[in-house]
């Protein structure tokens, strides 16, 4: 309780209860684990996020000090439905994420764990919720839920 009176601590506290809204909305929806499973078992259908948001491929790889993008970006069936009606706002910021995750997969690790340690989540904009699944044999990472509650 201290640190809802702590300005640092109170926006801590407002994230870390956004993201747990955003879970339970992203884990109630049908077909989350299922799909989850089908992607980590290769028997999911998936299209190249580029084919998606052109305008990943033109922001992919130019970090700082970035060499080449090293991960493949692709977005389940269930993800590119959950897709149809985002506001151009929420597909700005998934873009923005989905390029920083390409080229260091790993940002995902200081996210939102999962009880798997292959599926993380991450927030975009100011009310999203990304789940992914990484393939490092295979060097992509998959979208296999995207939420916004805006």
């Amino acid at each position: 309780m201290d640190a809802a009176h702590d300005p640092g601590g109170c926006r801590q506290l407002q994230r870390l209860l956004r993201a747990g809204r955003l879970t339970v909305i992203a884990t109630t929806r049908a077909g989350y684990y299922e799909e989850l499973e089908a992607v980590q078992n290769g028997t999911a259908e998936t299209t190249g996020a580029e084919q998606v948001f052109p305008r990943l491929a033109g922001t992919a790889g130019r970090g700082a000090g970035s060499g080449s993008v090293t991960y493949r970006a692709e977005l389940s069936q269930r993800a590119l439905g959950q897709l149809g009606d985002f506001p151009a706002k929420a597909f700005d910021a998934l873009i923005a994420t989905m390029a920083t995750v390409v080229e260091y997969p790993d940002v995902l690790l200081r996210t939102f764990a999962t009880s798997d340690p292959y599926a993380r989540r991450a927030e975009f904009g100011t009310a999203g919720l990304v789940t992914c699944v990484i393939d490092d044999a295979r060097q992509i990472v998959t979208l296999t839920g995207v939420t916004w509650a805006a």
